[in-house]
């Protein structure tokens, strides 16, 4: 098994032990890393809210303040009721 660096180049054992023992990461608080969650929710893409209920779909368009997450929402609530026009 061979390690490369970002030009190609083998790495040495020894280099390979220095990035991993030499850089002290900066510890981040919970409220860091829950803000940091919340931000990468809010950036992802497509949102499936077809597991949500009715209830928990209008608080999620009452609520959140995540655009995706309110276009999702109201989105399967358009479709529910689409199949449910159809039904009858």
């Amino acid at each position: 098994m061979c390690v490369h660096d970002k030009t190609g180049e083998q790495m040495a054992i020894s280099t390979i032990w220095r990035r991993l023992s030499g850089r002290k990461r900066r510890r981040r608080s919970f409220y860091e890393s829950s803000d940091v969650m919340r931000r990468a929710i809010e950036t992802t893409g497509p949102v499936d809210m077809c597991l949500y209920s009715d209830d928990e779909l209008r608080r999620v368009l009452e609520t959140d303040m995540g655009a995706l997450r309110r276009q999702a929402a109201a989105q399967e609530l358009a479709n529910r009721a689409s199949r449910a026009r159809h039904q009858l």
